[in-house]
Protein backbone atom coordinates (compact mmCIF):
# COMPACT_ATOMS: atom_id res chain seq x y z
CA UNK A 1 0.00 0.00 0.00
CA UNK A 2 1.66 3.38 -0.92
CA UNK A 3 2.65 5.82 2.32
CA UNK A 4 1.85 9.54 1.76
CA UNK A 5 2.47 12.25 4.46
CA UNK A 6 1.05 15.96 4.33
CA UNK A 7 2.99 18.62 3.32
CA UNK A 8 1.84 22.41 4.05
CA UNK A 9 2.32 24.47 0.24
CA UNK A 10 2.90 27.47 3.15
CA UNK A 11 6.06 26.10 4.05
CA UNK A 12 7.60 27.69 0.83
CA UNK A 13 6.76 31.06 2.16
CA UNK A 14 8.12 30.67 5.90
CA UNK A 15 11.14 32.90 6.61
CA UNK A 16 13.14 30.08 8.56
CA UNK A 17 12.57 27.80 5.59
CA UNK A 18 13.54 30.77 3.03
CA UNK A 19 16.45 31.48 4.80
CA UNK A 20 17.98 27.99 4.61
CA UNK A 21 20.07 27.36 1.83
CA UNK A 22 18.43 26.65 -1.52
CA UNK A 23 17.66 23.43 -2.97
CA UNK A 24 20.81 22.51 -6.05
CA UNK A 25 19.72 22.27 -9.10
CA UNK A 26 19.19 18.66 -10.69
CA UNK A 27 16.50 16.77 -11.93
CA UNK A 28 15.52 15.12 -8.92
CA UNK A 29 14.96 18.58 -7.28
CA UNK A 30 12.94 20.04 -9.69
CA UNK A 31 11.02 16.91 -9.96
CA UNK A 32 10.01 17.66 -5.92
CA UNK A 33 9.13 20.75 -6.82
CA UNK A 34 6.34 20.14 -9.56
CA UNK A 35 4.65 17.96 -6.98
CA UNK A 36 4.84 19.76 -3.75
CA UNK A 37 5.73 23.71 -4.79
CA UNK A 38 3.33 26.68 -4.08
CA UNK A 39 2.31 26.07 -7.77
CA UNK A 40 0.50 23.56 -7.59
CA UNK A 41 -2.95 23.22 -7.78
CA UNK A 42 -5.85 20.34 -6.85
CA UNK A 43 -5.96 19.04 -10.39
CA UNK A 44 -3.01 16.88 -9.79
CA UNK A 45 0.35 17.58 -12.08
CA UNK A 46 -1.10 20.28 -14.11
CA UNK A 47 0.20 23.82 -12.81
CA UNK A 48 0.89 27.34 -14.41
CA UNK A 49 4.25 28.31 -14.49
CA UNK A 50 7.13 30.10 -16.58
CA UNK A 51 10.84 28.48 -16.69
CA UNK A 52 11.99 32.12 -15.60
CA UNK A 53 9.91 32.60 -12.75
CA UNK A 54 10.69 28.84 -11.10
CA UNK A 55 14.23 29.60 -11.46
CA UNK A 56 13.81 32.63 -9.77
CA UNK A 57 12.35 31.16 -6.47
CA UNK A 58 14.27 28.18 -6.90
CA UNK A 59 17.39 31.08 -6.86
CA UNK A 60 18.61 28.79 -9.80
CA UNK A 61 20.86 30.17 -12.99
CA UNK A 62 18.02 29.42 -16.19
CA UNK A 63 20.39 27.70 -17.73
CA UNK A 64 20.85 25.12 -14.41
CA UNK A 65 16.71 25.18 -14.37
CA UNK A 66 17.01 24.18 -17.86
CA UNK A 67 19.43 21.53 -17.69
CA UNK A 68 17.36 19.85 -14.81
CA UNK A 69 13.92 20.44 -16.46
CA UNK A 70 15.93 18.78 -19.72
CA UNK A 71 16.58 15.31 -17.42
CA UNK A 72 12.77 15.22 -16.30
CA UNK A 73 11.24 15.86 -19.48
CA UNK A 74 13.60 12.86 -21.34
CA UNK A 75 12.32 10.13 -18.74
CA UNK A 76 8.80 11.34 -19.67
CA UNK A 77 7.81 12.71 -16.17
CA UNK A 78 6.88 16.27 -17.32
CA UNK A 79 5.93 18.69 -20.47
CA UNK A 80 6.24 22.06 -20.53
CA UNK A 81 4.74 24.77 -22.72
CA UNK A 82 6.32 27.63 -21.83
CA UNK A 83 5.53 30.12 -24.28
CA UNK A 84 1.80 29.25 -22.92
CA UNK A 85 2.81 29.14 -19.21
CA UNK A 86 2.08 25.40 -18.43
CA UNK A 87 3.40 22.71 -16.85
CA UNK A 88 1.97 18.96 -16.70
CA UNK A 89 3.08 15.94 -14.98
CA UNK A 90 1.16 13.20 -16.85
CA UNK A 91 1.26 10.66 -14.52
CA UNK A 92 0.20 12.62 -11.19
CA UNK A 93 -3.33 11.71 -11.36
CA UNK A 94 -2.61 7.69 -11.24
CA UNK A 95 -1.39 8.44 -8.08
CA UNK A 96 -3.71 11.08 -6.80
CA UNK A 97 -6.98 9.61 -7.26
CA UNK A 98 -9.46 12.26 -6.21
CA UNK A 99 -11.55 11.25 -3.12
CA UNK A 100 -15.09 11.76 -4.71
CA UNK A 101 -16.53 12.95 -7.42
CA UNK A 102 -17.34 16.41 -5.97
CA UNK A 103 -13.66 16.60 -5.92
CA UNK A 104 -13.59 16.76 -9.68
CA UNK A 105 -16.48 19.24 -10.27
CA UNK A 106 -14.24 21.42 -8.00
CA UNK A 107 -11.62 21.52 -10.81
CA UNK A 108 -13.95 22.85 -12.94
CA UNK A 109 -13.17 27.10 -12.31
CA UNK A 110 -9.31 26.28 -12.13
CA UNK A 111 -8.98 23.83 -15.09
CA UNK A 112 -11.16 26.91 -17.52
CA UNK A 113 -8.28 29.38 -16.46
CA UNK A 114 -5.30 27.36 -17.38
CA UNK A 115 -4.53 29.06 -20.93
CA UNK A 116 -5.54 27.32 -23.94
CA UNK A 117 -2.97 25.35 -25.47
CA UNK A 118 -2.39 21.80 -27.18
CA UNK A 119 -0.63 20.68 -23.96
CA UNK A 120 -4.00 21.93 -21.90
CA UNK A 121 -5.46 19.57 -24.78
CA UNK A 122 -3.63 16.56 -24.02
CA UNK A 123 -4.07 16.71 -20.26
CA UNK A 124 -7.82 16.62 -20.91
CA UNK A 125 -7.80 13.47 -22.76
CA UNK A 126 -5.75 11.99 -19.79
CA UNK A 127 -7.78 12.96 -17.42
CA UNK A 128 -10.86 12.17 -18.89
CA UNK A 129 -9.69 8.84 -19.67
CA UNK A 130 -9.03 7.92 -16.09
CA UNK A 131 -12.01 9.41 -15.07
CA UNK A 132 -14.04 7.02 -16.92
CA UNK A 133 -11.75 4.59 -15.87
CA UNK A 134 -12.63 5.55 -12.01
CA UNK A 135 -16.04 5.04 -12.39
CA UNK A 136 -19.57 6.25 -13.76
CA UNK A 137 -19.46 8.86 -10.95
CA UNK A 138 -16.28 10.15 -11.68
CA UNK A 139 -16.90 10.13 -15.61
CA UNK A 140 -20.46 11.62 -14.96
CA UNK A 141 -18.45 15.10 -13.00
CA UNK A 142 -15.85 15.31 -14.93
CA UNK A 143 -18.16 15.15 -18.05
CA UNK A 144 -20.67 18.12 -16.34
CA UNK A 145 -17.86 19.96 -15.12
CA UNK A 146 -14.50 20.12 -17.46
CA UNK A 147 -14.64 21.63 -20.59
CA UNK A 148 -12.98 20.30 -23.28
CA UNK A 149 -10.12 23.01 -24.73
CA UNK A 150 -9.43 23.87 -28.13
CA UNK A 151 -5.52 23.72 -29.30
CA UNK A 152 -7.07 24.77 -32.85
CA UNK A 153 -4.93 28.39 -31.74
CA UNK A 154 -1.63 26.89 -30.94
CA UNK A 155 -1.83 24.63 -34.10
CA UNK A 156 -1.77 27.73 -36.53
CA UNK A 157 0.50 29.87 -34.18
CA UNK A 158 3.93 29.49 -35.92
CA UNK A 159 2.20 30.18 -39.31
CA UNK A 160 0.70 33.04 -37.63
CA UNK A 161 4.10 34.46 -36.78
CA UNK A 162 5.36 33.71 -39.98
CA UNK A 163 2.69 36.23 -41.69
CA UNK A 164 3.19 38.90 -39.45
CA UNK A 165 7.22 38.68 -40.16
CA UNK A 166 6.08 38.95 -43.68
CA UNK A 167 3.34 41.97 -42.69
CA UNK A 168 5.60 43.90 -40.25
CA UNK A 169 5.89 47.95 -40.29
CA UNK A 170 8.71 49.81 -40.53
CA UNK A 171 10.40 51.31 -37.41
CA UNK A 172 10.95 55.01 -36.88
CA UNK A 173 13.02 56.01 -33.85
CA UNK A 174 12.30 59.54 -32.06
CA UNK A 175 13.54 60.88 -28.77
CA UNK A 176 11.68 60.52 -25.38
CA UNK A 177 9.15 63.00 -24.87
CA UNK A 178 8.22 65.09 -21.91
CA UNK A 179 5.98 61.82 -20.83
CA UNK A 180 9.02 59.76 -20.01
CA UNK A 181 9.26 60.55 -16.33
CA UNK A 182 11.81 57.53 -14.99
CA UNK A 183 9.85 55.82 -12.69
CA UNK A 184 11.58 52.85 -12.94
CA UNK A 185 14.88 54.20 -10.15
CA UNK A 186 16.64 50.72 -11.42
CA UNK A 187 16.65 51.62 -15.30
CA UNK A 188 16.23 55.50 -15.18
CA UNK A 189 20.01 56.28 -13.67
CA UNK A 190 21.07 55.01 -17.19
CA UNK A 191 20.80 57.14 -20.35
CA UNK A 192 16.94 56.60 -21.40
CA UNK A 193 16.37 54.34 -24.78
CA UNK A 194 14.67 56.22 -27.80
CA UNK A 195 11.27 55.42 -27.41
CA UNK A 196 9.51 53.51 -30.74
CA UNK A 197 7.01 54.58 -33.02
CA UNK A 198 5.35 53.08 -35.95
CA UNK A 199 4.47 54.08 -39.04
CA UNK A 200 2.59 50.91 -41.16
CA UNK A 201 3.54 49.44 -44.72
CA UNK A 202 1.79 51.09 -47.63
CA UNK A 203 1.19 47.68 -49.28
CA UNK A 204 0.29 46.05 -46.08
CA UNK A 205 -3.00 43.90 -46.35
CA UNK A 206 -6.18 44.51 -44.77
CA UNK A 207 -6.48 41.61 -42.35
CA UNK A 208 -2.19 42.79 -40.75
CA UNK A 209 -3.54 45.08 -38.06
CA UNK A 210 -6.36 42.23 -36.96
CA UNK A 211 -3.06 39.73 -36.69
CA UNK A 212 -0.93 42.26 -34.91
CA UNK A 213 -3.93 43.43 -32.63
CA UNK A 214 -4.05 39.50 -31.96
CA UNK A 215 -0.62 39.33 -30.89
CA UNK A 216 -0.85 42.59 -28.44
CA UNK A 217 -3.94 40.59 -26.82
CA UNK A 218 -1.74 37.46 -26.26
CA UNK A 219 1.69 39.68 -24.61
CA UNK A 220 -1.01 41.21 -22.39
CA UNK A 221 -2.65 38.09 -21.19
CA UNK A 222 0.94 36.75 -21.17
CA UNK A 223 1.85 39.60 -18.69
CA UNK A 224 -1.64 39.55 -16.63
CA UNK A 225 -1.35 35.76 -15.99
CA UNK A 226 2.29 35.95 -14.76
CA UNK A 227 2.05 38.57 -12.60
CA UNK A 228 -1.59 38.05 -11.56
CA UNK A 229 -3.10 41.24 -12.89
CA UNK A 230 -6.35 39.28 -13.93
CA UNK A 231 -8.58 42.35 -13.35
CA UNK A 232 -6.15 44.89 -15.53
CA UNK A 233 -7.67 46.21 -18.89
CA UNK A 234 -6.24 47.00 -22.14
CA UNK A 235 -6.67 50.54 -22.56
CA UNK A 236 -5.33 52.37 -25.32
CA UNK A 237 -2.10 53.31 -23.73
CA UNK A 238 -1.45 49.88 -22.95
CA UNK A 239 -2.60 48.90 -26.82
CA UNK A 240 -0.23 51.73 -28.25
CA UNK A 241 2.69 50.32 -26.20
CA UNK A 242 2.69 47.24 -26.85
CA UNK A 243 1.88 47.86 -30.91
CA UNK A 244 5.13 49.88 -30.93
CA UNK A 245 7.15 47.31 -29.05
CA UNK A 246 5.57 44.77 -31.77
CA UNK A 247 7.29 46.78 -34.44
CA UNK A 248 10.19 46.17 -32.65
CA UNK A 249 10.19 42.78 -31.18
CA UNK A 250 8.53 39.48 -32.36
CA UNK A 251 5.74 38.26 -29.61
CA UNK A 252 7.84 36.02 -28.31
CA UNK A 253 10.75 38.36 -27.61
CA UNK A 254 8.40 40.43 -25.58
CA UNK A 255 6.87 37.63 -23.68
CA UNK A 256 10.76 36.38 -22.86
CA UNK A 257 11.35 40.20 -21.70
CA UNK A 258 7.87 40.36 -19.48
CA UNK A 259 9.27 37.12 -17.79
CA UNK A 260 12.82 38.51 -17.48
CA UNK A 261 11.60 41.14 -15.27
CA UNK A 262 10.72 38.16 -12.65
CA UNK A 263 13.89 37.35 -12.02
CA UNK A 264 15.03 41.48 -11.03
CA UNK A 265 14.71 41.62 -7.25
CA UNK A 266 14.58 45.08 -7.65
CA UNK A 267 11.68 45.40 -10.04
CA UNK A 268 9.86 42.51 -7.45
CA UNK A 269 9.98 44.64 -4.14
CA UNK A 270 13.66 44.57 -3.24
CA UNK A 271 14.51 48.17 -3.38
CA UNK A 272 14.32 51.21 -0.67
CA UNK A 273 11.03 52.06 -1.43
CA UNK A 274 9.88 47.99 -1.00
CA UNK A 275 7.54 48.88 -4.16
CA UNK A 276 6.84 46.57 -7.29
CA UNK A 277 7.32 47.61 -10.89
CA UNK A 278 5.71 45.05 -13.00
CA UNK A 279 3.50 47.31 -15.01
CA UNK A 280 3.49 46.35 -18.80
CA UNK A 281 3.74 50.18 -19.63
CA UNK A 282 7.43 50.16 -18.06
CA UNK A 283 8.44 46.41 -19.13
CA UNK A 284 7.61 47.26 -22.91
CA UNK A 285 7.94 51.24 -22.41
CA UNK A 286 11.50 51.50 -25.35
CA UNK A 287 13.92 49.15 -26.57
CA UNK A 288 15.60 49.75 -23.81
CA UNK A 289 13.60 48.64 -20.75
CA UNK A 290 12.48 45.29 -23.48
CA UNK A 291 16.32 44.89 -23.77
CA UNK A 292 17.04 44.86 -19.87
CA UNK A 293 13.77 42.21 -19.58
CA UNK A 294 15.74 39.75 -22.13
CA UNK A 295 18.66 40.13 -20.93
CA UNK A 296 17.19 39.17 -16.97
CA UNK A 297 16.01 36.52 -18.67
CA UNK A 298 19.07 34.90 -19.61
CA UNK A 299 21.43 36.29 -17.21
CA UNK A 300 19.36 37.05 -13.73
CA UNK A 301 20.66 40.05 -11.66
CA UNK A 302 22.52 39.47 -8.53
CA UNK A 303 20.33 39.42 -5.32
CA UNK A 304 21.13 40.68 -1.71
CA UNK A 305 23.05 43.27 -3.51
CA UNK A 306 22.63 46.96 -3.71
CA UNK A 307 21.67 48.99 -7.18
CA UNK A 308 25.09 50.80 -6.75
CA UNK A 309 27.29 46.99 -5.90
CA UNK A 310 24.72 45.86 -9.15
CA UNK A 311 26.21 48.46 -11.57
CA UNK A 312 30.03 48.41 -10.19
CA UNK A 313 29.82 44.60 -11.14
CA UNK A 314 28.23 44.99 -14.33
CA UNK A 315 30.56 47.48 -15.04
CA UNK A 316 34.32 45.27 -14.29
CA UNK A 317 32.19 42.45 -16.25
CA UNK A 318 32.71 44.71 -19.41
CA UNK A 319 35.87 45.79 -18.66
CA UNK A 320 37.14 42.29 -18.36
CA UNK A 321 35.33 41.78 -21.82
CA UNK A 322 37.54 43.96 -23.54
CA UNK A 323 40.71 43.20 -22.05
CA UNK A 324 39.52 39.83 -23.13
CA UNK A 325 38.73 40.53 -26.16
CA UNK A 326 42.04 42.34 -27.05
CA UNK A 327 44.08 39.04 -26.36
Amino acid sequence: MARYRKFDLRTWNDQKFRELSPLPPSGQSLWIVFLLGPQTTSIPGLFEASDVALAHRLRWPLKAFREAFREVSLKGMAKADWAAGLVWLPNAPRYNKPESPNVIRSWASIFDEIPECDLKHQAYQVLKGLAEGWGKGYAEAFRDAIREPSSKATANQEQEQEQEQETKPHVHLRAPGEGDDGTDPLIGEAAQGELLSVRSEAGAPPHAGRRVGDAVERVFAHWQRLYGHQKAVLDAKRRKIITNALAAYSEADLCRAIEGYQSSPHHMGQNDRATMYDDIELFLRDARHIEAGLKFATAPPRAGVSALTRKNLAAAEEFMRRVEGRK
